[in-house]
């Protein structure tokens, strides 16, 4: 059997930590038992062996039968595919926080400017889409529960996480789709950053019925005729000519569309 796990196979040979230092390649405090392994031909042979192992734990081979054993030993234990990302999870779950604090401090260290106001911060991919009810110069939030009568004025308010072009159209339970217009034609450009009054109104021309308005948000902004294409086709006419308006809007590529559904005075509560 081999003299290697022996802590001191002779007096005065060199002890187990003594030589793991040499395989390490440490020098200091050392002299004398680099001098001992010298002329000892007993620890030249265990360094050797020493050696030897290392060398043979970190072959491909024995890292692959390391890796086939760890699997085999899941699979023992019931351990399904699930269960081994659950594990790797319960690991990562304190990592990922860790890391993602640590990256907040670097950006805040190398771009401190970036939270001097805390309204301008906007979450990543966040649009925003407002129409508001304008009496005496004064717009308040379209509410859910409002029921306007014909002749109301809506304003409208947009923001972007960055630059954007936006356009509002509305769509009737009978009518076409439409766009809002102004005297400068959608779409209208919005820079990152809090929401902003867009720089267009309508007014309502009917006393009864839904209708539902949309912002639609994009970054690479398509044809106005893309857009109104896209709202006919999704809110068709049943088979009473009228348009079923509620569900919401579809996607769109390149853009986000957020809408509001409107109740003109008279229209049943839905």
């Amino acid at each position: 059997m081999s003299e290697l796990f022996s802590e001191r196979p002779e007096t005065d040979c060199l002890s187990r930590f003594t030589l793991d230092r040499l395989l390490a390649g440490e020098a200091e405090g050392l002299a004398d038992a680099q001098a001992h392994l010298a002329g000892c031909t007993r620890c030249a042979a265990r360094l050797d062996e020493l050696r030897a192992l290392q060398k043979a734990e970190l072959s491909d081979e024995r890292v692959h039968l390391r890796a086939v054993s760890i699997l085999a030993a899941f699979e023992n234990r019931g351990a399904s595919r699930q269960g081994f990302w659950q594990l790797a999870w319960g690991h990562a779950r304190y990592l990922v926080p860790a890391l993602a604090a640590a990256t907040g401090v670097l950006l805040l260290v190398l771009h401190p400017g970036a939270l001097k106001n805390d309204d301008a911060v906007r979450l990543k991919g966040t649009t925003l889409f407002e129409v508001l009810v304008v009496r005496d110069g004064q717009g308040r939030p379209l509410s859910a529960q409002d029921r306007l009568p014909a002749g109301s004025s809506l304003a409208f308010r947009g923001g972007c996480d960055r630059p954007c072009q936006v356009f509002v159209a509305g769509l009737d339970e009978a009518g076409p789709a439409y766009l809002v217009e102004a005297e400068r034609p959608a779409p209208w450009p919005l820079a990152p950053g809090p929401a902003q009054m867009l720089p267009v109104q309508a007014d309502l021309d009917r006393a009864s019925g839904d209708e539902r308005l949309f912002g639609v948000l994009c970054h690479n902004p398509p044809s106005r005729t893309a857009v109104l294409s896209l709202l006919e086709s999704a809110y068709p006419r049943e088979s009473d000519g009228r348009r079923d308006l509620r569900p919401e809007p579809p996607p769109m590529d390149g853009c986000v569309i957020r809408s509001h559904l409107v109740h003109r005075l008279g229209a049943p509560s839905p």
